[in-house]
């Protein structure tokens, strides 16, 4: 089954993919990484591509009791049961106002946890350009909190810092109101490029921001938009249900509907 030694189809919570690279989470919270960028593994480098390597903290203590892992092609992100954030990989941020933007973490690495939030209900990984990182926290309060890069404007700040977010912000709308009514969030996670951003908010109306190439968040015209807007398609009526934002398309359902909505690449 190509499962990493000793874990079975069973054991397996969750099972993550990104451009070369495989993450996968066993119900009792060890984290597995199969990956062709050595900085991945979160094991000091020691191994090859073609074997799966336990993701640890240290040379001798596995990142442990994980019930959620995200990530991108070459770097991990983790939240634990105790409501702690963890980080891997290269080209990362923790949340500490570094001064480098190109840290690399060859060990799991405990990150800031964002000032005000309350229970973290969902965790999700982005990409800036040259495969840096930007990160995407949402607690059960519906409010998102970001961090790092922000190049096509895709964390949704008010006001826009282009380059990078040092430090956990709250996400705003275009009137400076924070983003603190939403269910879910995607990013482009599954492919180390894309750099944009999809929300559904409690009432079902759906946002997206940052990167618009060949129209793939459905935006009116190709280019960057660093700010929540709706898409183009849906109607003040529909309800979005469900979104998913990928780095050459995106896509929706809405209630009431058997098929999904598309924009982006055909």
């Amino acid at each position: 089954d190509g499962l990493p030694p000793g874990i079975t189809p069973q054991d397996v919570k969750m099972l993550f993919a990104s451009t070369y690279t495989l993450i996968l989470t066993t119900c009792t919270g060890e984290v597995y990484v199969l990956s062709e960028n050595p900085v991945a593994w979160a094991n000091g480098k020691q191994g090859s591509d073609n074997v799966w390597h336990q993701v640890m903290e240290n040379p001798t203590t596995p990142l442990k009791d994980v019930i959620v892992c995200r990530g991108q092609s070459a770097k991990g992100y983790a939240l634990k049961k105790d409501g702690s954030l963890w980080t891997w990989g290269e080209k990362v941020q923790l949340g500490a106002n570094q001064i480098s933007q190109t840290v690399s973490l060859d060990y799991a690495t405990k990150m800031l946890v964002p000032t005000g939030i309350s229970k973290i209900k969902m965790i999700q990984m982005g990409t800036g350009q040259h495969d840096t990182a930007s990160y995407f926290v949402l607690d059960d309060l519906g409010q998102l909190f970001v961090l790092g890069h922000n190049e096509y404007g895709q964390l949704g700040t008010v006001p826009y810092i282009k380059k990078i977010q040092k430090t956990w912000a709250i996400s705003r709308y275009t009137d400076g109101s924070p983003v603190n009514d939403i269910v879910w969030v995607s990013s482009g996670e599954h492919q180390s490029w894309g750099e944009n951003t999809g929300i559904i908010t409690k009432d079902g109306k759906y946002y997206t921001a940052g990167n618009n190439g060949y129209y793939m968040i459905g935006r009116e015209k190709q280019g960057t938009y660093n700010y929540w807007g709706e898409a183009n398609g849906i109607l003040s009526s529909d309800i979005v249900t469900f979104c998913e934002i990928g780095s050459h398309c995106s896509a929706v359902i809405k209630k009431g509907n058997s098929h999904y909505g598309y924009a982006g690449h055909h």
